[in-house]
């Protein structure tokens, strides 16, 4: 006689395992061009929530927030300064010099 398994929990080691999507199958993202690494390590980029731009006081009045190209601002950019580490702060009781 046959009896109905439906409204019973599936018991995953028995049941076949699905094929899941690989993540190294899906898109890759292209690699970034010269101007937009460029951008990425520049201290006056701004990515808050919403798309990228550049926040120094004398490209934001031309590019805007939404209108932002890296292309046309950043292979060039003469405002363009690296983000960089803070100094290593000197313990205050290190006074010996070795």
């Amino acid at each position: 006689m046959w009896t109905d398994d439906s409204g019973r929990p599936e018991d995953p080691e028995a049941a076949p395992t699905r094929a899941e999507p690989s993540p190294t199958l899906t898109a890759a993202e292209p690699a970034p061009t010269p101007a937009e690494a460029r951008f990425q390590s520049c201290r006056w980029s701004v990515s808050e929530g919403g798309p990228a731009y550049c926040s120094n006081p004398e490209v934001l009045p031309y590019a805007g927030k939404g209108g932002f190209n890296a292309e046309s601002w950043c292979l060039d950019c003469t405002l363009y300064k690296v983000r960089r580490k803070a100094p290593k702060r000197r313990r205050v009781d290190d006074d010996f010099l070795y």
